[in-house]
């Protein structure tokens, strides 16, 4: 399986519509939460995934009734520790592993695997891992217009997400920036996705041109909006992306 994740707000769907378009299987759509208002071509998100995630993250299931997903999201703004949450996936690791397995080749997309991909690299069949980046003023921005989440949780927010994918970064990681995707960059951050696909034996000659409309993005980058613990791990991520902080 290919993960897909990246911080709530950061592009984690645009990113998988892009790769869907190149020639990545994402699988049945009819297994994925419809396409709405905020996200027109989809989110790309398994069910059982989201809630196995969820689970994982917050003792309970987030699509499967109206309490459970008010349950989950309560719990999930709580934000448990990351060692917390890596214990609860070692707890389902059958789960882990019957999910990877019928799974199989397929990408997989979620923000929650920025929580709990520990537990699947050590459960599962994960043959790459693809995470969306975005600034964290532009993706805090984005969540308080759409969830309105207060600022400084959103950064809170932000920060949780991204130090627990952080670690897992590597030189075999595919990072997608979010601002260089949608703007002059587009070209070359295409085909930087096409030649990591290529890479793992994927046809990725498929067309792009409808996917990515810059009118979408509707908040920019600004370090002087952003408080130096978030601007740190912003930094730390565009090294691991571009090698330049």
């Amino acid at each position: 399986m290919i993960i897909v994740t990246g911080m709530h707000r950061s592009g984690t769907s645009l990113a998988a519509q892009v790769l869907q378009a190149i020639g990545v299987d994402f699988g049945d759509p009819a297994t994925m939460y419809a396409a709405d208002d905020w996200n027109a071509n989809g989110y790309l998100e398994r069910l059982d995934v989201v809630d196995l995630n969820s689970r994982i993250i917050t003792g309970h299931e987030r699509t499967t009734s109206r309490v459970t997903q008010v349950r989950s999201q309560l719990a999930y703004l709580r934000m448990p520790p990351v060692a917390t949450i890596d214990e609860a996936a070692d707890a389902v690791a059958r789960e882990i592993e019957m999910s990877s397995a019928l799974v199989g080749s397929l990408a997989v997309k979620d923000p929650r695997f920025c929580l709990t991909y520990g537990g699947w690299s050590r459960h599962a069949a994960v043959e790459g891992l693809v995470v969306a980046l975005r600034h964290p003023a532009a993706s805090v921005a984005s969540l308080r217009k759409r969830n309105r989440l207060p600022t400084n949780i959103g950064h809170r927010f932000w920060r949780w997400h991204m130090e627990a994918i952080l670690p897992h970064i590597d030189g075999g990681t595919l990072l997608i920036r979010q601002d260089r995707l949608t703007g002059p960059e587009s070209e070359s951050e295409i085909a930087h996705i096409r030649a990591w696909c290529a890479a793992r034996g994927i046809d990725a000659s498929g067309e792009t041109t409808d996917i990515v409309d810059p009118n979408l993005v509707h908040h920019q980058p600004d370090d002087s909006a952003v408080p130096p613990e978030s601007l740190n791990v912003w930094r730390r991520l565009v090294e691991a992306a571009t090698g330049e902080a």
